[in-house]
């Protein structure tokens, strides 16, 4: 008994130790680099401006219903309360992802602590912080849906598992399902397909009860948004849902193997499956349909179906599969916590620790390289320059701003990507105009904001106009004469 208790207490130091880790990889300098043209963007413009008209429900983008997103708005709820508690900022408008893979991961470690055993625990948060996409790009540390989306999924995941034991689980899946769905749409019908391959080890565990409140819960608080949605547009904004979010990955031309590439350059994911294989192998009483009958089947399907499907549809986008992480490194680590159990396979202990230790430290290494290059990962002057502004110049916040600049990745230069339109939002609630110099110049209460580089075409033009901000590599003019 005290053998086990003092296990206990080193593994709630290791899960201590690794979750100070997690917390740099998800807040150190989180508002540091610049928003990314992507995603992000679309996704603070959105919760941006359904903060400010205090809409809830219809996402718009530029002050128009935004036929472009076709997510429904739990992951801009949480911007708008994040904004809400603290400030409108880069910072505020991403630091519920941070918070929700600290939770996926505290409710793991939870999860593998009461049902599996304490050192699964370790062997798990060890994996998961040497996954640096996790952390690094379109999840922990990024205003998208994802991280609370991989949450819900988790969640769901969870639940499912444990309503053979307790039935009245099925609400909580149900629930995680539905905010599944309100993060990221049809992406949660990987979870429904391992929920129907699932259905054979619960349908003589679960009463009719049972299932009925699972659906509800998962039906009910999708279905007030989708009401509340098909009341305002019909059926456009679920039409246009259908055709991108579903036949456009469908049809994609993309990597067919892309995927399998993906996981293959992942060093933990290597050492993860290369783990579970030769768990298998080792394990003389192995079989296909044992694995079926056992409870590890759950986190095998999980691990499989989005992977699968997500190969099938040609499309290929590498955060689609971060849900996949979760299981191989589950099953990674309860495999290897049960074989360091028993006196035998010396070796193989040795060997995939001492893989992990090392895959640990390199891949803290190429953290610390990554953190602290954050500024110069995106365009951030052109952020920076609009903060001055505001800071040296409050009477022009909420102004009316053009745009020429030379640095564009989609739009022409004067007209905003949605980059810009969020960090203009975010330095001061300015509005974005399109059209560059020939309008700002007919529009006298507004303000330009111009990269140094296209200056000279436009001195004639500009020539007398105050210039509030001399930034690096931009300038901001008022329609003020000297």
């Amino acid at each position: 008994m005290k053998q086990k208790r003092i296990e206990e207490i080193v593994c709630l130091i290791g899960i201590a130790l690794i979750a100070i880790w997690m917390g740099i990889l998800c807040f150190y300098h989180l508002g540091e680099a610049g928003t990314h043209n992507t995603d992000e963007a679309r996704h603070i413009a959105n919760a941006y401006e359904m903060f400010k008209n205090h809409n809830f429900w219809i996402n718009t983008y530029r002050q128009e219903t935004d036929y472009f997103n076709y997510k429904p708005p739990l992951s801009m709820w949480c911007i708008m309360l994040n904004f809400q508690i603290g400030g409108i900022s880069l910072f505020t408008a991403r630091v519920y992802s941070a918070i929700c893979m600290m939770l996926s991961y505290a409710a793991i470690v939870f999860f593998l602590w009461k049902k599996m055993n304490p050192l699964s625990t370790i062997f798990f948060g060890l994996a998961f912080v040497s996954g640096l996409d996790l952390f690094l790009f379109h999840a922990a540390r990024s205003a998208d849906a994802d991280a609370v989306y991989l949450l819900c999924y988790i969640g769901a995941m969870l639940f499912l598992y444990l309503s053979e034991e307790k039935p009245y689980c099925m609400i909580g899946c149900g629930l995680c399902l539905s905010l599944a769905f309100m993060a990221k749409c049809m992406h949660i019908a990987t979870a429904i397909v391992i929920l129907l391959c699932y259905l054979p080890r619960l349908y003589k565990r679960l009463k009719a009860k049972h299932w009925i409140l699972g659906g509800l819960a998962a039906i009910i608080p999708t279905g007030i948004w989708a009401v509340i949605r098909l009341s305002y547009d019909g059926l456009t904004f679920f039409r246009g849902m259908i055709s991108q979010e579903v036949m456009g990955k469908i049809i994609a031309n993309n990597r067919y193997f892309g995927y399998v590439f993906y996981f293959l350059k992942q060093p933990v994911m290597v050492i993860c499956l290369a783990g579970i294989l030769l768990l298998a192998i080792i394990n003389k009483s192995f079989s296909l349909k044992k694995l079926v009958k056992s409870r590890l089947y759950l986190f095998v399907l999980w691990a499989v179906v989005p992977f699968a499907i997500y190969s099938a549809s040609g499309s290929f986008t590498e955060w689609y599969v971060y849900t996949c992480f979760f299981p191989v490194y589950i099953l990674f680590a309860v495999g290897f916590s049960e074989l360091f159990q028993v006196r035998k396979w010396t070796a193989v202990k040795a060997l995939f620790s001492v893989a992990l230790g090392i895959c640990v430290i390199v891949q803290a290494r190429q953290a610390v390289i990554k953190l602290s290059t954050l500024r110069y990962t995106c365009n951030v002057d052109i952020r920076e320059d609009m903060q001055s502004l505001i800071a040296d110049h409050p009477e022009y916040r909420g102004s009316r701003i053009y745009l020429e600049n030379s640095r564009q990745e989609y739009n022409l230069q004067n007209e905003w990507e949605q980059n810009c339109v969020a960090d203009a939002y975010l330095a001061g609630d300015l509005q974005p105009i399109n059209g560059g110099v020939p309008l700002f110049v007919e529009d006298k209460d507004a303000l330009l904001i111009i990269s140094k580089d296209l200056f000279e075409t436009y001195s004639n033009t500009l020539a007398g106009r105050v210039i509030l901000v001399d930034g690096n590599d931009y300038l901001i003019f008022s329609n003020d004469f000297y």
